[in-house]
């Protein structure tokens, strides 16, 4: 389906506080994070508490809760995401937020802001130069997460107009050439979006522009969000 949103990048770290402590401060960090956007989950996975993203919120996370050991008070924490980058944040921003005083972080570069109509605009033309536009300087983004969906989008839109050229061309006698285009010659275009089924072809590259439209808007609002709340991170 469309909208099935695939967790398949984690993150985990151990706290010396106990379960309960770390279960109430994750609760208040991810709801100020997302505007009060959590659901809790009964499926835990075996962790004692689960918590994910609302279907309104621009993160796209997974949060659990458990004891280290059936025999240890410490609490251990894991965050599943969509992207490493986004593992990797939200790991840093709890981790940190849940030890005050630790000095293994360091925030030096302020996050800024995106634009949705860049993103969408961009989309338009390519979905990989979307992604570049919001990986670019974005913790979300891992440098394999950009090459991944980049090269992924590409590939796709490469794939479908490769297709359609090759179906165009063998099965289509008496083509026109651009020549013919212009002269208004009777008889079928060879190019494939004057073609009979440039219709079909021009659907088939909105598929992957309507998904990236939709990622587009999550990564967008989820970095607006994480700047509006004054976090400042070291790439």
């Amino acid at each position: 389906m469309l909208f099935t949103i695939q967790l398949s990048s984690s993150e985990s770290f151990e706290s010396s506080a106990s379960i309960e402590d770390t279960n109430l401060k994750i609760v208040k960090l991810l709801n100020k994070i997302t505007d009060n956007s959590i659901v809790s989950l009964e499926s835990t996975g075996g962790f004692n508490y689960r918590y994910r993203s609302g279907i309104l919120s621009p993160f796209r996370f997974n949060v659990y809760v458990g004891r280290f050991t059936k025999k240890s008070e410490d609490s251990i924490v894991r965050i599943e995401a969509t992207k490493n980058g986004e593992a990797k944040l939200l790991k840093t921003i709890i981790e940190v937020e849940l030890n005050k005083n630790s000095a293994d972080y360091k925030f030096e570069q302020a996050l800024n802001p995106k634009y949705h109509i860049v993103s969408q605009t961009l989309n338009l033309i390519t979905p990989a130069a979307s992604v570049f536009y919001n990986s670019y300087n974005s913790p979300f983004y891992t440098t394999s997460d950009t090459v991944i969906k980049m090269g992924t989008y590409a590939m796709i839109d490469m794939v479908i107009i490769a297709i359609a050229a090759f179906y165009i061309n063998n099965t289509k006698t008496g083509n026109k050439n651009i020549y013919g285009d212009l002269l208004n010659k009777q008889g079928p275009s060879k190019y494939i979006f004057a073609s009979p089924h440039g219709d079909v072809v021009l659907a088939a590259l909105l598929l992957p522009r309507i998904y990236r439209s939709l990622e587009g808007y999550h990564d967008t609002a989820a970095q607006n969000r994480i700047a509006e709340l004054s976090y400042t991170y070291r790439f």
